[in-house]
């Protein structure tokens, strides 16, 4: 069993932030976020003020073969000082964007449906005043 997740595992899949970092970028819905410009994983630097970061959390369960997995991830939005409505539209972008992708393949894996587990929501200003937003999401996916 452990040799068969291993398998798996070396055949190339990807942590979810990576591929939900492709879908983003590739996406022809308007956002026009850029990789380590405005886009980030999992840490969002001191600047720009305005960006994105993908944050891989624990999920559910994988079925025992790792074939099937039920990864979760949060997407955390700053806007800029003063942009709190701009910010707030961004990560309703983002939402609208992930939430129902399905039967999407990705970096070797099939992203069978991606949903939102919670809305945006208010985190509050970071240190400088700026306004930040999060949303939760929930996948399932397997090899493509």
């Amino acid at each position: 069993m452990l040799s068969t997740a291993l398998q798996w595992l070396g055949d190339g899949m990807k942590a979810p932030s990576e591929d939900i970092k492709d879908i983003m970028e590739g996406s022809a819905s308007g956002l026009t976020l850029t990789f380590a410009t405005d886009l980030f994983i999992g840490h969002m630097p001191p600047s720009p003020d305005k960006c994105v970061t993908i944050y891989d959390t624990s999920g559910y369960p994988a079925e025992l073969d790792y074939t099937y997995q039920r990864p979760t991830f949060q997407i955390k939005v700053r806007g800029n000082k003063g942009g709190y409505r701009a910010a707030h539209e961004l990560a309703q972008a983002i939402r609208d964007l992930l939430h129902g992708t399905h039967n999407e393949n990705v970096n070797g894996a099939r992203y069978i449906l991606i949903a939102i587990e919670s809305d945006v929501g208010s985190i509050g200003p970071d240190e400088q005043e700026r306004p930040q937003f999060t949303v939760n999401f929930r996948a399932h996916r397997t090899e493509a």
